[in-house]
């Protein structure tokens, strides 16, 4: 039974009607999912408050809500950890342009309500408007949590192995749970030994699980027979979606992860706040994972740094390999493009054709900071395992393609992976960093390492020319080079296991290449039969490139064109902006799709943020399932609320800013920096500005005001104010 509060002490409010409000719980993560009507003659801006209480209680309490938002919306606000989710649980939200429409909030019921059992109560409704009551509603709830199963009692769970979580914190290392609390550790130089919850429950479930955001928190989780550990950072009021997963004749690991050890008793920590276990249908789980029956009809091609990936974990057996592999396996990848090293620099393997590295080196300085972190971790993996041998073994093992691939540049001058071939042979070099891929000394160098992974065992070659592309200068440089790669590759191929070669080349717009008079020249490749997979890429300022050129020139050869998608932070937000991209380019005739950085989404190697979109990428195997996709959060657009969220990275300056609007459907959306038009778009993506390096912005300096004028239909406009931090002049190239 719903009650229906009216307030009759303010003008305002007694003019307008209260409307209907009614809750549900949804059955695949047992949080609220709570609706309402807005009267029609609301003001454009909101602000809404949930309370609650359950049955037999007295007091109201705030519930943790927050307004309905696509998980795209919640990508671009992880990636700075946006305190707006938390900031909705304490004091409500806002809600926008929402006059006469049904509105949704999403309550987190994990922390708030009881679970494994019956739970009745109440909720109830504000608006409120420049501080005046313009709605109350009450609505009355019963649900049956019976099942679901919350994790959040580590310290004498009689279930959690080995009992060794102190109940208090402890001055010696270990993990524990102070009362009321989450877990966490006190560290030492080494890893705690990893828990297991011996949960004894069969069948099917969701899995979620929270990470508590003091200091900086990361927790590793996985179920037995997994193979590999799924990472999971602290973002504050956010609950993960981890997977659906039959739980029969499993326990779950719980581990510290190794990166929160790269320094002893700094801010970041292994800490988990819950895990939460929802029981679902097999037809659930059958729905979740229809990629495994949907027609498959596109290659998916990843990118990985095993270097990168060791800077912060404990690599020290070739079958530590398998893991990252298998992440990959599992998230429907068909070919892992696997880096180890650039021409130039320090190889990443026991290489006999220069000095490898062996010791400590230096990753990127994190984006606002000048000190770069250093870690034993690459070198460990170098002097301990061989590489090449574990990604090839097992990709061999898991039935899926692998590259060993090396980047065409650069050489870290001065730094701890320079080679000894650049310090002794700086004439060899454009611009001090980039190999002259003119020279014919320089390019057997190079070459030197591609021959001596084939002796290793690699299957396929991958070249990188993309991410350092200075060292081309003339078409015949990269052209001259892959004859030599493919003689080469030939020499190892056999008709039943040829070696195929996968290059990735920065497409026109880019500084310094342009389609018909450029240093790369993608048909010469393709007639001549040099590459067999064509990645067309851009690193800043072509986001959204043409590949009906490539498709044209590869028709009725061998030649498969799968173009590169940036899964880097500056690159487009998942899941929404790059199924758009993908559905556009499998459209348009691409074989597939390629992700440089993707073990940022997979493994976790590129980013602290460890994100979890294997359901994306599962998607993007078959044109029909990412058709669907995009046809589903369309249909959703509107049912979301309305906000714009802004998607632009200061660390590759070269990038496009991008507008994400959701609870409307724009029919044009006018650009303004500092109240001059920069752009008008009448569909998506809506992009700031024209692509290409020539075209980089102007407006250049710091707190840069903008504003949208978004068109909508009826004739009606909404403003949309905003603030950059700063503009760059581009640099990348």
């Amino acid at each position: 039974m719903m009650r229906k509060i009216f307030s009759s002490c303010l003008c305002l409010a007694a003019a307008m009607s209260v409307q209907a409000l009614d809750i549900t719980f949804d059955r695949l993560s047992a949080n609220g999912v709570i609706s309402y009507q807005i009267p029609q003659d609301a003001p454009a801006e909101l602000n809404v408050k949930v309370e609650y209480k359950l049955a037999g209680d007295q007091a109201w309490r705030i519930a943790a809500v927050n307004p309905y938002r696509s998980a795209t919306a919640l990508t671009i606000l992880s990636r700075d950890r946006s305190p707006l989710l938390a900031q909705e649980h304490k004091n409500g939200f806002t809600e926008k342009l929402a006059a006469g429409r049904k509105r949704t909030a999403i309550w987190q019921t994990a922390r708030q309500l009881p679970m494994n059992q019956p739970v009745s109560g109440q909720i109830k409704l504000t608006v409120t408007a420049q501080d005046k009551v313009i709605k109350t509603a009450e609505k009355e709830f019963s649900h049956d949590f019976t099942g679901v199963i919350l994790l959040n009692k580590f310290a004498g769970n009689p279930d959690i192995y080995p009992a060794i979580v102190a109940a208090e914190k402890r001055s010696n290392t270990g993990w524990y749970q102070e009362p009321g609390k989450y877990l966490e550790v006190s560290e030492k130089e080494d890893l705690l030994e990893p828990l297991i919850y011996r949960h004894r429950m069969k069948g099917y479930y969701m899995i979620y699980l929270a990470v508590p955001v003091t200091g900086y928190s990361e927790i590793a989780l996985e179920l037995t027979g997994d193979g590999f550990a799924r990472r999971f950072s602290a973002w504050d009021g956010y609950e993960h979606t981890w997977k659906a997963a039959r739980l029969d004749r499993t326990h779950l690991v719980i581990r510290q992860m190794w990166r929160t050890l790269v320094k002893v008793n700094d801010h970041a920590r292994a800490r988990l706040d819950y895990i939460k276990f929802v029981p679902i249908s097999q037809a659930d789980y059958d729905q979740l994972n229809r990629w495994k029956t949907a027609p498959k009809d596109k290659m998916l091609v990843g990118y990985f740094e095993p270097y990168s990936w060791a800077f912060r974990e404990l690599v020290t057996n070739e079958s530590d390999l398998m893991q990252p592999i298998l992440a990959y396996k599992n998230a429907g990848f068909d070919w892992v493009d696997s880096q180890l090293g650039r021409s130039g620099s320090r190889p990443l393997y026991a290489t006999e054709l220069d000095e490898p590295l062996l010791g400590a080196t230096k990753g990127d300085a994190p984006h606002g900071s000048n000190v770069q972190p250093e870690s034993l971790g690459t070198g460990r993996m170098v002097r301990l395992v061989d590489p090449v041998a574990g990604v090839t073994r097992s990709a061999k093992a898991l039935d899926i393609a692998t590259s060993i691939c090396f980047g065409a540049a650069n050489n870290y001058r001065g730094g701890p992976l320079e080679a000894e071939y650049s310090k002794k042979y700086p004439e060899k070099f454009i611009g001090k960093y980039y190999l002259k891929y003119a020279d014919p000394e320089a390019r057997k160098y190079f070459l030197g390492f591609y021959e001596e992974v084939l002796q290793m065992g690699a299957q396929n070659l991958g070249l990188d020319f993309c991410r350092y592309p200075h060292g081309v200068v003339n078409k015949s440089d990269a052209t001259d080079f892959l004859r030599e790669l493919r003689q080469l590759a030939n020499k190892y191929s056999t008709s039943e296991k040829p070696v195929r070669i996968l290059v990735r080349f920065p497409v026109p717009g880019n500084k310094g290449v342009l389609m018909n008079n450029g240093k790369f020249d993608p048909a010469t490749w393709i007639k001549e039969g040099l590459v067999d997979i064509l990645v067309p890429s851009d690193f800043g300022g072509m986001p959204f490139f043409d590949i009906s050129s490539y498709v044209k020139m590869a028709a009725g050869t061998k030649t498969r064109v799968i173009p590169c998608i940036d899964a880097l932070g500056s690159g487009q937000p998942f899941p929404g902006h790059v199924l758009l991209r993908a559905n556009s380019l499998y459209k348009k005739g691409a074989d597939g799709v390629y992700f440089y950085q993707a073990d940022s989404h997979v493994v976790g190697s590129m980013t602290g943020l460890l994100d979890n979109d294997t359901e994306t990428f599962r998607k993007l195997t078959s044109s029909q399932l990412t058709e669907q996709a995009v046809k589903e959060n369309a249909a959703k657009v509107a049912d979301y609320t309305t906000d714009v969220y802004i998607v632009y990275h200061q660390p590759y300056q070269s990038s496009r800013l991008l507008f994400w609007i959701e609870g409307c459907k724009p029919e044009k959306v006018d650009m303004y920096i500092e109240d001059k038009l920069i752009s008008s778009r009448t569909q998506e993506p809506w992009m700031l500005g024209e692509m290409g390096y020539a075209n980089h912005y102007t407006f250049l300096g710091k707190n840069k005001k903008g504003h949208l004028i978004i068109h909508l239909p009826e004739g009606k406009k909404w403003r949309y104010d905003f603030t950059l931090k700063q503009v760059l002049k581009a640099y990348s190239f």
